[in-house]
């Protein structure tokens, strides 16, 4: 059975293009200064949208406060064998406020008995959209490259009138 999740995209346009928003996981098995950046996402609960879904992991993992109602479609891809994710794009050209993420509780070291907290998030910040592709999981590169497709497409404003999908 495949799992889903669903996740926000946040961008904005700066002074030298594209910056999109990623997240970096917080955790005891993650190693600092990999390539595990990724976009806030999570897993879809039941009686839930995949839209609710998605607002509900951003705010959860960033603590941040999503700014409008209006997103850019980027649609679903295969992130293995077993789980789906959908992504949604929304424009915000502030400075966000530092990650405030939620967090998770796991047996670490495994087996030991000792129970750990971590936060789910542990940092977060726009990248250029160069970069990003460096440092992104492999696997949601083609959101960026949906993302890049929508805006390069059309302008800004058609962006808005024809592929937003309301709340």
């Amino acid at each position: 059975m495949l799992r889903r999740s669903a996740g926000l995209l946040m961008y904005r346009i700066g002074e030298s293009g594209l910056e999109v928003f990623l997240c970096y996981p917080g955790g005891p098995y993650v190693k600092k200064g990999g390539d595990f950046w990724m976009i806030p996402k999570g897993s879809v609960e039941k009686n839930e949208t995949h839209m609710e879904a998605a607002i509900r992991e951003f705010k959860e993992e960033t603590g941040f406060r999503i700014p409008t109602k209006k997103f850019v479609d980027l649609g679903e891809s295969m992130q293995n064998k077993k789980k789906v994710t959908s992504i949604w794009a929304f424009y915000n050209d502030e400075n966000p406020p530092p990650v405030k993420s939620n967090t998770c509780k796991i047996e670490f070291p495994p087996k030991s008995g000792k129970i750990i907290e971590y936060p789910e998030v542990s940092d977060g910040k726009f990248f250029k959209e160069k970069q990003a592709r460096k440092i992104i999981r492999p696997k949601q590169i083609v959101f960026l490259d949906r993302l890049i497709f929508r805006l390069d497409s059309e302008n800004q404003a058609q962006v808005y009138e024809n592929w937003m999908v309301k709340e």
